[in-house]
Protein backbone atom coordinates (compact mmCIF):
# COMPACT_ATOMS: atom_id res chain seq x y z
CA UNK A 1 0.00 0.00 0.00
CA UNK A 2 1.00 3.64 -0.57
CA UNK A 3 0.62 6.99 0.62
CA UNK A 4 1.55 10.44 -1.48
CA UNK A 5 1.55 13.25 0.24
CA UNK A 6 2.22 16.47 -1.52
CA UNK A 7 4.09 19.34 0.40
CA UNK A 8 2.43 23.00 -0.12
CA UNK A 9 -0.11 23.54 2.20
CA UNK A 10 -0.43 19.85 2.80
CA UNK A 11 2.88 19.41 4.63
CA UNK A 12 3.40 23.26 5.65
CA UNK A 13 0.69 26.06 5.53
CA UNK A 14 2.34 27.89 2.30
CA UNK A 15 3.83 28.03 -1.12
CA UNK A 16 7.04 27.02 -0.61
CA UNK A 17 8.32 28.64 -3.70
CA UNK A 18 6.54 32.01 -3.06
CA UNK A 19 8.53 31.65 0.06
CA UNK A 20 11.72 31.14 -0.98
CA UNK A 21 11.48 33.90 -3.74
CA UNK A 22 10.43 36.40 -1.15
CA UNK A 23 13.97 35.76 0.32
CA UNK A 24 15.60 36.17 -2.74
CA UNK A 25 13.90 39.15 -3.38
CA UNK A 26 13.88 40.63 -0.26
CA UNK A 27 17.45 42.77 -0.62
CA UNK A 28 16.39 43.58 -4.21
CA UNK A 29 15.65 46.86 -6.32
CA UNK A 30 11.92 46.57 -6.59
CA UNK A 31 11.46 43.66 -4.79
CA UNK A 32 8.22 44.13 -3.27
CA UNK A 33 6.78 45.05 -6.11
CA UNK A 34 7.69 42.18 -8.50
CA UNK A 35 6.64 39.96 -5.23
CA UNK A 36 3.22 41.20 -5.43
CA UNK A 37 2.81 39.75 -9.12
CA UNK A 38 4.28 36.78 -8.35
CA UNK A 39 1.73 35.81 -5.53
CA UNK A 40 -1.03 36.77 -7.87
CA UNK A 41 0.58 34.24 -10.76
CA UNK A 42 1.69 31.70 -8.46
CA UNK A 43 -1.74 30.18 -8.21
CA UNK A 44 -1.73 29.38 -11.95
CA UNK A 45 1.37 28.75 -12.19
CA UNK A 46 1.58 26.34 -9.57
CA UNK A 47 -1.65 24.21 -11.17
CA UNK A 48 -0.29 24.47 -14.61
CA UNK A 49 -1.97 27.14 -16.39
CA UNK A 50 -0.06 29.98 -16.53
CA UNK A 51 0.34 31.68 -19.57
CA UNK A 52 3.73 31.31 -21.46
CA UNK A 53 4.66 35.18 -19.88
CA UNK A 54 3.74 34.15 -16.61
CA UNK A 55 6.07 31.58 -16.56
CA UNK A 56 8.97 33.32 -18.17
CA UNK A 57 8.62 35.69 -15.20
CA UNK A 58 8.55 32.94 -12.79
CA UNK A 59 11.67 31.95 -14.58
CA UNK A 60 13.34 34.85 -14.60
CA UNK A 61 12.17 35.68 -10.76
CA UNK A 62 13.74 31.69 -9.58
CA UNK A 63 17.33 33.26 -11.31
CA UNK A 64 17.40 35.30 -8.34
CA UNK A 65 17.39 32.41 -5.80
CA UNK A 66 20.92 30.99 -4.62
CA UNK A 67 22.22 27.98 -2.55
CA UNK A 68 22.43 30.32 0.66
CA UNK A 69 18.38 31.39 -0.26
CA UNK A 70 17.79 27.78 0.37
CA UNK A 71 19.30 27.14 3.30
CA UNK A 72 17.81 30.42 5.18
CA UNK A 73 14.57 28.77 4.35
CA UNK A 74 15.26 25.71 5.01
CA UNK A 75 16.94 26.92 8.57
CA UNK A 76 13.65 28.67 9.08
CA UNK A 77 11.24 25.46 8.48
CA UNK A 78 12.93 23.04 10.32
CA UNK A 79 10.57 23.10 13.24
CA UNK A 80 7.07 23.43 11.38
CA UNK A 81 6.11 20.31 10.56
CA UNK A 82 3.07 19.77 12.90
CA UNK A 83 3.46 17.38 15.54
CA UNK A 84 0.43 15.15 14.49
CA UNK A 85 1.84 14.85 10.53
CA UNK A 86 5.09 13.67 12.00
CA UNK A 87 3.20 11.21 13.91
CA UNK A 88 1.09 10.49 10.98
CA UNK A 89 4.42 9.49 9.06
CA UNK A 90 6.36 7.27 11.76
CA UNK A 91 3.04 5.47 12.16
CA UNK A 92 2.61 4.71 8.87
CA UNK A 93 6.49 3.56 8.58
CA UNK A 94 5.33 1.42 11.45
CA UNK A 95 3.11 -0.27 9.83
CA UNK A 96 4.63 -0.69 6.52
CA UNK A 97 3.11 1.29 4.26
CA UNK A 98 5.56 2.85 1.92
CA UNK A 99 5.80 6.54 1.98
CA UNK A 100 5.88 9.30 -1.13
CA UNK A 101 5.94 12.46 -1.90
CA UNK A 102 4.94 14.58 -5.10
CA UNK A 103 5.05 18.09 -5.15
CA UNK A 104 5.28 21.28 -7.81
CA UNK A 105 8.11 22.51 -5.23
CA UNK A 106 11.38 21.80 -5.33
CA UNK A 107 13.83 19.33 -4.29
CA UNK A 108 16.58 21.79 -3.33
CA UNK A 109 14.70 22.49 0.04
CA UNK A 110 11.83 19.49 0.01
CA UNK A 111 14.78 16.47 0.76
CA UNK A 112 16.92 18.33 3.24
CA UNK A 113 13.30 19.70 4.93
CA UNK A 114 12.31 15.55 4.73
CA UNK A 115 15.27 14.82 6.53
CA UNK A 116 15.22 17.23 9.07
CA UNK A 117 11.77 16.07 10.00
CA UNK A 118 13.08 12.39 9.86
CA UNK A 119 10.20 11.76 7.43
CA UNK A 120 11.41 8.14 5.70
CA UNK A 121 10.09 8.16 2.30
CA UNK A 122 10.20 5.63 -0.39
CA UNK A 123 10.25 8.25 -3.39
CA UNK A 124 10.20 11.98 -3.68
CA UNK A 125 9.56 13.56 -6.88
CA UNK A 126 9.71 17.19 -7.28
CA UNK A 127 10.54 20.18 -9.73
CA UNK A 128 14.41 20.86 -9.35
CA UNK A 129 16.77 24.04 -10.78
CA UNK A 130 19.75 23.92 -12.82
CA UNK A 131 22.87 25.44 -11.17
CA UNK A 132 25.66 27.78 -12.25
CA UNK A 133 27.95 27.86 -9.79
CA UNK A 134 25.87 29.08 -6.49
CA UNK A 135 22.94 30.22 -8.56
CA UNK A 136 20.02 29.12 -10.37
CA UNK A 137 20.63 29.14 -13.92
CA UNK A 138 17.01 27.48 -15.28
CA UNK A 139 14.20 25.09 -14.16
CA UNK A 140 14.77 21.47 -15.22
CA UNK A 141 11.83 20.37 -17.26
CA UNK A 142 9.22 18.52 -15.48
CA UNK A 143 5.97 16.62 -15.92
CA UNK A 144 5.21 18.48 -12.94
CA UNK A 145 5.39 22.20 -14.42
CA UNK A 146 1.91 21.06 -16.59
CA UNK A 147 -1.96 20.77 -14.80
CA UNK A 148 -1.91 17.00 -14.77
CA UNK A 149 1.78 16.52 -14.00
CA UNK A 150 1.12 14.22 -10.99
CA UNK A 151 -0.91 12.44 -12.80
CA UNK A 152 1.87 11.58 -15.02
CA UNK A 153 4.35 10.76 -12.38
CA UNK A 154 2.19 8.25 -10.42
CA UNK A 155 1.99 6.52 -14.14
CA UNK A 156 5.07 6.30 -14.68
CA UNK A 157 5.93 4.85 -11.36
CA UNK A 158 3.24 2.56 -12.45
CA UNK A 159 4.63 1.07 -15.47
CA UNK A 160 8.51 1.09 -13.90
CA UNK A 161 7.39 -0.83 -11.49
CA UNK A 162 9.08 1.39 -9.10
CA UNK A 163 6.16 0.78 -6.81
CA UNK A 164 3.08 -1.60 -6.61
CA UNK A 165 -0.37 -1.31 -4.55
CA UNK A 166 -2.67 1.05 -4.63
CA UNK A 167 -2.11 4.73 -3.74
CA UNK A 168 -3.65 7.00 -1.76
CA UNK A 169 -2.94 10.74 -2.11
CA UNK A 170 -2.82 13.30 0.72
CA UNK A 171 -2.97 16.95 -0.65
CA UNK A 172 -4.74 20.14 -1.05
CA UNK A 173 -5.14 21.09 -4.59
CA UNK A 174 -6.73 20.02 -8.18
CA UNK A 175 -3.46 18.40 -9.56
CA UNK A 176 -4.21 15.74 -6.34
CA UNK A 177 -7.53 15.51 -7.21
CA UNK A 178 -6.40 14.81 -10.56
CA UNK A 179 -4.84 11.64 -9.42
CA UNK A 180 -8.31 10.05 -8.43
CA UNK A 181 -10.22 11.51 -11.20
CA UNK A 182 -7.89 9.93 -13.58
CA UNK A 183 -7.39 6.93 -12.05
CA UNK A 184 -3.97 7.15 -11.32
CA UNK A 185 -4.68 6.98 -7.45
CA UNK A 186 -7.38 4.81 -5.02
CA UNK A 187 -8.39 7.24 -2.86
CA UNK A 188 -7.53 11.28 -2.03
CA UNK A 189 -7.63 13.02 1.53
CA UNK A 190 -8.18 16.68 0.89
CA UNK A 191 -6.05 18.67 2.92
CA UNK A 192 -8.19 21.64 4.25
CA UNK A 193 -6.77 22.64 7.37
CA UNK A 194 -4.08 24.98 5.42
CA UNK A 195 -6.80 26.46 3.07
CA UNK A 196 -9.50 25.31 1.40
CA UNK A 197 -9.51 25.09 -2.44
CA UNK A 198 -13.41 24.12 -2.09
CA UNK A 199 -12.74 20.93 -4.29
CA UNK A 200 -15.64 18.84 -5.54
CA UNK A 201 -16.75 16.20 -3.95
CA UNK A 202 -15.76 12.57 -5.44
CA UNK A 203 -16.45 8.96 -4.33
CA UNK A 204 -13.23 7.99 -2.68
CA UNK A 205 -12.40 11.29 -1.44
CA UNK A 206 -12.90 12.37 2.08
CA UNK A 207 -11.77 16.00 3.46
CA UNK A 208 -9.60 16.86 6.69
CA UNK A 209 -10.44 20.14 8.20
CA UNK A 210 -7.23 19.16 10.63
CA UNK A 211 -3.84 16.52 10.32
CA UNK A 212 -5.58 14.39 13.13
CA UNK A 213 -8.48 13.79 10.24
CA UNK A 214 -5.51 13.42 7.92
CA UNK A 215 -4.32 9.86 9.65
CA UNK A 216 -8.06 8.77 10.53
CA UNK A 217 -8.89 9.09 6.94
CA UNK A 218 -5.51 7.73 5.54
CA UNK A 219 -6.63 4.68 8.67
CA UNK A 220 -10.38 3.79 6.49
CA UNK A 221 -8.92 4.00 3.15
CA UNK A 222 -6.09 1.38 4.28
CA UNK A 223 -9.08 -0.66 5.44
CA UNK A 224 -11.41 -0.37 2.88
CA UNK A 225 -8.57 -1.06 0.18
CA UNK A 226 -6.47 -3.72 2.06
CA UNK A 227 -6.62 -6.85 -0.11
CA UNK A 228 -7.62 -9.02 2.95
CA UNK A 229 -11.04 -6.76 2.82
Amino acid sequence: MNVIFDFDNTLLPEESTVEVLKIALSQKPNGHETMRYLAEIAPRAFAGRATWQEKLIMLRTAMFVSKQTIEQYVASRVDALDPVLKETFRSLNDRGVKLHVISGGYTEWIAPLLDAWEVQYEQLTANRFIWLGNRVLSIRPSPLLSSKGKVQVIEQWKRQNRTTGKFIIVGDGSADQDTLRYHASDAFVSAEYFQNNQLPSMEQMRRAATPAEVRQHIDHFLTQLSPAT
